[in-house]
């Protein structure tokens, strides 16, 4: 209800306010709040005339005149006395602002003893639940220090058990240590009586040789003679014959001592070592073929490796084979630079093109000079044609992901120059085809790598 509405009609205007001071006071007041009663609840409005009355008054006013007596100041007592702020009053919105904020508070302090009731309540279960776990590990430790007790005792007896047969162990050990060396003994006298044996065969010729004309001996398929012979093979089939063997020719007398000291130093028998190892070097090859066919299969596979080194070592020093890698380098090179031409980084400068040029075709007279005959067109086509690049559908088992692998290691280098790719690989592949035609370039015209005396 608007205020005034309700007014007290006997509220009279008391005396200290009766003045034309005052109710110039209150004329400045009401022109100060006039048009902004929207903004004001009658308790603030009440509360800031009072203070507005009180500081004009003190201002204005002499002691004694009402100065001190407008705390507590009534709407009535404003309507009474000041009929332009009563008017003003009375259009003032309804409702406090302390009101609306004493029931934000009062909604907050529920919504606090709300959420400290439920944070109680989880905090009451987490407890509980604690209690339940802390009561489940006392169990499984309970039950843990029952079983630790029972496997105690259960030592306990059975070491009580074997007190007795310990006290006997000096006994039991005096006798398992004669019965060890009576056992050693006697197969220090059966092992002698087998050598013995050995010898006497190997007097009457029980130790056959390895040859072509007669049935392979007996004595390879002795039991401690296998640890030897397979040892031998290993050693063939990795390629170890001794000291470096390039020679074919050189292979099987190298072949022959080998198996002879291997023999004589681990076959572990004794003066029979000595015969077993003169066996095996004075036996033919086609005796060996027929008894060590293992020994045998890798030492041809060796001489057959050794012959095409050969062969590729002759090949590789004619005229021929010289300026096919000749082809080979001047294609590498001229791959090289057009892979980075025109970039800013390259692996083949012009002038390093041009001078390798020069070089190739230097190379070329010269070998041709040396065999006219030299197809150099097709030493060319063969210098640098490559087997296709193979697709990855292709890879299907162990094999070919093999031969895709070995396909990389070999033209990986070639293929990243050709796309244009800048690596380490790259360098190396151009700088090792660079070095390669100058060496043939130098090779046949030596004072090429001397240079020049220009002082």
């Amino acid at each position: 209800m608007p205020v005034g509405a309700g007014s007290d009609p006997r509220a009279t205007c008391p005396p200290y306010l009766s003045n034309p001071k005052a109710s110039g006071i209150a004329e400045r007041v009401a022109d100060r709040i006039e048009g902004q009663e929207r903004q004001w609840d009658s308790s603030s409005a009440i509360t800031f005339l009072g203070a507005e009355l009180s500081r004009g008054m003190r201002s204005e006013l002499v002691e004694g005149t009402g100065r001190a007596r407008l705390v507590g100041l009534q709407a009535t007592t404003v309507v009474a006395c000041f009929p332009r702020l009563g008017a003003v009053l009375a259009g003032l919105r309804q409702g406090s602002d302390y009101d609306r904020f004493v029931e934000r508070q009062r909604q907050q302090r529920e919504a606090d003893r709300t959420r400290r009731q439920a944070l109680a309540e989880e905090q009451q279960q987490r407890s509980a639940t604690d209690a339940e776990r802390q009561a489940e590990l006392r169990r499984q430790r309970a039950a843990a220090a029952e079983q630790m007790r029972a496997e105690r005792e259960a030592a306990d007896a059975k070491r009580a058990e074997l007190r007795p047969e310990q006290e006997k162990t000096p006994e039991r050990i005096y006798a398992e240590r004669l019965a060890a060396e009576q056992a050693a003994r006697q197969s220090a006298e059966t092992q002698a009586r087998q050598a013995a044996a050995e010898v006497e065969d190997h007097q009457n010729g029980e130790v056959m040789p390895l040859a072509a004309d007669q049935p392979c001996p007996d004595w390879l398929k002795r039991p401690e003679l296998q640890h030897v012979i397979s040892y031998i093979e290993d050693d063939f089939r990795r390629g170890n014959f001794g000291p470096q063997v390039s020679d074919p020719a050189a292979l099987w007398p190298a072949a022959q001592k080998k198996m002879h000291n291997v023999f004589l130093t681990q076959c572990g028998r004794g003066e029979l070592c000595a015969a077993y190892a003169e066996a095996v070097r004075n036996a033919d090859r086609a005796a060996i073929g027929r008894c060590l066919s293992n020994i045998a299969a890798a030492i041809d596979r060796n001489e057959a490796y050794l012959t095409d080194q050969a062969r590729m070592r002759t090949e590789a020093a004619s005229p021929r084979g010289r300026l096919l890698r000749a082809y080979q380098a001047f294609g590498a090179i001229g791959r090289c630079h057009k892979g980075r031409a025109g970039r800013a980084v390259v692996y083949v400068t012009e002038a390093e093109l041009t001078e390798r040029r020069e070089q190739v075709r230097a190379v070329e007279a010269a070998l041709l000079a040396l065999d006219p005959s030299l197809d150099k067109d097709a030493l060319w086509s063969q210098a640098n044609t490559f087997p296709p690049t193979p697709s990855a559908d292709t890879v299907t088992d162990g094999a070919s992901m093999a031969r895709m692998a070995m396909f990389a290691l070999a033209n990986g280098p070639r293929l990243s120059v050709e796309a244009g790719d800048y690596s380490a690989e790259g360098k190396a592949y151009c700088a090792d085809a660079a070095l390669s035609l100058r060496t043939q370039y130098n090779e046949i015209a030596p004072q090429a790598g001397v240079p020049k005396k220009d002082f």
